[in-house]
């Protein structure tokens, strides 16, 4: 899987930790490989590979739209064959303030950075957040150290399984949701 499981898989999982991985309920999808049939066999992925993306198999562009039990929604998007360079990073809207978390916009390529809007005073306003200074970086690099750790020793996970499976299980009835037409399919958790 290209779009989905390849690349998709870690914003999904950002925005599902930063929601508190709330329980999905339904999807509906529209996955498509139709994207990539258009390219010229001297994009990027042809001279790194020196595959043709045009006969690509995988889905090249994925739109997903998420209920959970909680009541809260998402619309998960994610590609890898565009003409752009990027799909606007992750964004989050409630009804007293708005999150974008690590997108081009906010940052330099390579940076991670949290910026909030909010009104205050009866004025929006935004602030960038140093992920720095929250600790992040460290936080991401000790969970790595820890899981390396685990693997090496043979010691429990630091990784939460039911998240990978929640992860999976919204990507398998986002297909299920394409296959259907996007109809809209429950999210089969055991």
């Amino acid at each position: 899987m290209g779009a989905i499981a390849d690349i998709g898989i870690y914003p999904l999982d950002t925005a599902l930790y930063l929601l508190g991985h709330p329980k999905p309920v339904s999807v509906s999808a529209l996955v498509t490989n139709e994207l990539s049939k258009g390219l010229e066999p001297v994009d990027s992925l042809s001279v790194w590979t020196g595959n043709d993306a045009r006969v690509s198999e995988v889905d090249d562009f994925a739109a997903v739209w998420i209920r959970f039990e909680n009541g809260s929604k998402m619309l998960f998007k994610s590609a890898w064959a565009m003409h752009m360079d990027n799909l606007g990073g992750t964004f989050f809207l409630g009804t007293k303030a708005g999150m974008r978390v690590g997108c081009y916009e906010v940052a330099t390529i390579g940076e991670d950075k949290i910026r909030l809007f909010r009104d205050e005073y009866k004025m929006m306003t935004d602030t960038t957040v140093n992920t720095e200074i929250m600790g992040w970086d460290d936080m991401f690099k000790a969970e790595d150290k820890a899981f390396c750790e685990a693997v090496r020793t043979g010691s429990k996970s630091p990784i939460d399984p039911d998240g990978v499976l929640m992860t999976n299980a919204i990507f398998q009835a986002a297909l299920e949701s394409q296959e259907l037409g996007g109809k809209e399919v429950a999210v089969k958790l055991l």
